[in-house]
């Protein structure tokens, strides 16, 4: 039986690191071929976990897939109407907000509610690699 792969805040940077020194490599959206998260796997700090078992191409992907989607729910909620963003408040959501804030999660399946009160430490890191989806106004 295989151990669960376990990834840490510091694990998580180590791979995105990664994408980043791999970015020339990537397709739309940053989506890389196989060979590419074979490679970041065996980066030096992903190769011997702390915790949990080995980070494998597979479980790098899936990880960044992950990450990426967390980027968008984080990147939606920073350039809400009616609502403000912070690395270390995350959304502030308080009583004068919290109307706003509800009416939102009805909209988001509550898939913001970790960043509530708190920010996401990711966010800064991905926003600077990530590329812009522009969107319609609707």
């Amino acid at each position: 039986m295989s151990v669960p792969v376990s990834w840490s805040l510091a694990d998580v940077n180590v791979l995105i690191d990664e994408v980043i020194a791999q970015q020339a490599k990537a397709g739309n959206g940053l989506n890389f071929p196989p060979s590419v998260w074979t490679s970041i796997s065996a980066c030096l700090g992903l190769s011997k976990p702390v915790k949990g078992g080995p980070k494998t191409g597979k479980s790098c992907r899936e990880k960044w897939k992950r990450t990426r989607a967390s980027f968008h729910i984080v990147d939606k909620l920073a350039h809400a109407s009616g609502l403000a963003y912070s690395e270390a408040l995350g959304a502030n959501i308080g009583i004068e907000n919290k109307s706003v804030w509800d009416d939102y999660m009805k909209v988001l399946s509550n898939l913001c509610r970790p960043v509530s009160n708190k920010g996401w430490p990711l966010y800064e890191k991905m926003k600077s690699i990530m590329p812009s989806n522009a969107r319609g106004a609707n």
